[in-house]
């Protein structure tokens, strides 16, 4: 299941913490934690700045979920 249309437009972009937040229904700084403990993988764009791809949202959920 992917959580990102992958007809819009802007299914291909990199998001940016509050959006993945939105996605996780997290807040902003668990999002941070998360990619700080290595859990969240990301693209650094800076040193300081990160985003992340739509599949690496989608397998952050595919690797904490409890389907099996």
């Amino acid at each position: 299941m992917s959580i990102i249309n992958p007809e819009h437009p802007a299914s291909s972009r990199l998001l940016d913490t509050a959006e993945v937040a939105d996605i996780l229904h997290i807040s902003e700084r668990q999002v941070a934690r998360l990619r700080q403990s290595g859990k969240l993988k990301c693209v650094r764009i800076t040193g300081a700045a990160a985003r992340h791809t739509p599949a690496q949202v989608e397998a952050f959920i595919a690797a904490h979920s409890n389907d099996a």
